[in-house]
């Protein structure tokens, strides 16, 4: 796409100099131009800046047929790759994992069903060449009682544990896998009553150590956060926290749905049915 990137300095501003950017590898004279136009790049480039001021403020924006100012999606450019329709399988998906390795996805169903999905992809990530391969009830699969409304699926990264809660009864169910990733082989382990903190839970994520849970919930729409015992088991899980609510200032979310983490901590996601978007938020402190 075409690329540009603008020198802003702190002194007056000289008449706009530029370069075209070609290749790859690009050395970019900071000290010689403030304006570059790449054209249209046809690879990866790496550009490299040279000869950068002391005192100098300057930033970086890309631009393509898909991505407009620096990582803005633009959504009147953006055009759909593949679209599947999952009502043979699962007629109201309410959350979705996908595999650490991108070879398998897994969808949770609301209502009546109760049903974990299992899908393959034959090339990893590419959604157009996914395939249907199981199910599996959960529903009484567990000793604890009812499990209803299944709104929440989350699997430890190497596939031998999965995790599933419903807003009915505001429970969280730990399964380990006989053979990673094959839902077919879940064992029930344990379960734990989340009701005295999450009104209803709509999304999971662990920290990646397992030492960490987060729960979205719908009704205060706050992050519930949890530690644990032992990683990866929710035998003993201790509440600690909740964020601020997103439903502020004219400018949040008051329906959330599903939310993320950045690997590292340092962000998370949120989006939901009423502003329909991702909104973002920055954790000063890591998880």
């Amino acid at each position: 796409g075409d690329a540009l990137i603008e020198l802003n300095s702190l002194n007056e501003k000289p008449p706009h100099l530029h370069t075209a950017v070609s290749g790859t590898t690009v050395n970019l004279d900071v000290s010689s131009y403030n304006y570059f136009d790449s054209g249209i790049t046809t690879a990866d480039t790496s550009i490299n800046f040279t000869n950068v001021p002391v005192k100098s403020r300057w930033s970086y924006s890309y631009r393509s047929s898909l991505l407009s100012g620096a990582w803005g999606i633009d959504s009147s450019n953006v055009s759909l790759r593949y679209s599947r329709s999952y009502a043979g399988e699962n007629i109201s998906m309410e959350d979705i994992f996908i595999s650490s390795d991108g070879l398998n996805v897994y969808t949770i169903g609301l209502s009546t069903s109760d049903y974990i999905y299992q899908y393959e992809l034959t090339t990893a990530w590419d959604f157009k060449t996914i395939n249907f391969v199981r199910e599996k009830l959960i529903t009484g699969t567990f000793s604890g009682g009812n499990f209803s409304n299944g709104t929440a699926l989350f699997f430890k990264s190497d596939g031998t544990k999965m995790y599933a809660a419903c807003s009915n009864f505001n429970r969280l169910i730990e399964y380990n896998l006989g053979t990673a990733w094959d839902i077919s082989t879940l064992v029930y382990v344990t379960y734990k009553d989340i009701s005295g903190q999450v009104a209803s839970v709509e999304s999971m994520f662990f920290k990646p150590d397992g030492l960490k849970l987060y729960l979205l919930d719908n009704t205060t729409d706050r992050i519930k956060e949890y530690n644990l015992a032992t990683a990866w088991s929710i035998s003993v899980i201790s509440y600690t926290a909740q964020s601020v609510s997103f439903n502020t200032g004219g400018a949040g979310e008051s329906s959330p749905q599903a939310m993320t983490f950045k690997s590292d901590g340092t962000k998370y996601y949120v989006t939901g049915t009423t502003e329909r978007s991702i909104i973002e938020y920055t954790l000063y402190t890591a998880w």
